[in-house]
C-alpha cells in the first residue's frame, strides 16, 4: 500500500514539475537576458521542491515590446485623464477625488505557434507604484474606452485595444505589469513614469 502512495506521489511530482513553464521574457530586438526571481514550494510528505521562476526582462519603454515567445507586448502609449466621456452622460467615468485614470494602449500578438492564447484586461493587466501598491484596471472607465482587450488569439493575430486604471495623481514610478499566464509565471512590465 506504501508503495502505491509512493508511485502515486512521484507522478503527481512529474506532473507539477510538466506543468511549470519557465520561459524567459525579452525585449523583443535585443538579446537581453531575464532576471529570475525563485520562489518555493514545497509538500510536507515527501519534501518535494518544485520551483517556480518568475521571470522579468528589463523594464520597457513606451514604444518598445517585450516578448515569451508566444506573445508580444508593446505599450503603444500612456496617457492621464480625469474624465473619460460616455455619449450617456449618466455613465461618464470620473476619478475620485485625488485620483486619476491612466490610460494604456497597449498591442498583444500571438508570435508563437499554440492556438488560443487567452488575453484579457481584468486578469492578464495592473499596475504597480513604486510603492508596491497595485491596481486592477477599472471596468466602467474601460468599457467607456470601446476598445477593450479580450479574446483569443491564434498565431500570427493581433489585438490592440486600451485599459483604464484609477490611480492616486501623486503616485510615482508606476508600471504596466502583464502576466503571461497561469502557467507561465513570466511578467512583462513597462515603464508609465509619474501619475500627472
Amino acid at each position: 500500500m506504501k508503495s502505491y502512495l509512493f508511485i502515486g506521489l512521484v507522478i503527481a511530482a512529474l506532473f507539477l514539475f510538466g506543468c511549470v513553464n519557465d520561459s524567459e521574457v525579452k525585449k523583443v530586438g535585443t538579446t537581453t537576458t531575464a532576471q529570475a526571481v525563485s520562489g518555493a514550494q514545497t509538500t510536507s510528505t515527501l519534501v518535494i521542491t518544485t520551483t517556480t521562476e518568475v521571470k522579468t526582462a528589463k523594464v520597457a519603454e513606451v514604444g518598445e515590446a517585450l516578448t515569451n515567445d508566444e506573445l508580444k507586448i508593446m505599450l503603444n502609449s500612456v496617457d492621464f485623464v480625469d474624465t473619460i466621456p460616455n455619449e450617456n452622460e449618466y455613465l461618464t467615468s470620473t476619478a475620485k477625488e485625488g485620483k486619476t485614470f491612466a490610460i494604456v494602449d497597449v498591442t498583444v500578438e500571438n508570435v508563437g505557434k499554440k492556438a488560443d492564447l487567452g488575453v484579457s484586461s481584468i486578469s492578464s493587466f495592473k499596475i504597480k507604484d513604486q510603492e508596491g501598491y497595485s491596481y486592477s484596471m477599472d471596468a466602467m472607465a474601460t468599457i467607456n474606452l470601446k476598445q477593450q482587450i479580450e479574446g483569443k488569439l491564434q498565431p500570427g493575430d493581433k489585438i490592440r485595444g486600451k485599459i483604464a486604471f484609477e490611480v492616486p495623481k501623486n503616485a510615482k514610478g508606476l508600471q504596466l505589469v502583464f502576466d503571461f499566464g497561469l502557467i507561465d509565471a513570466a511578467q512583462a512590465k513597462f515603464n508609465l513614469g509619474d501619475a500627472r
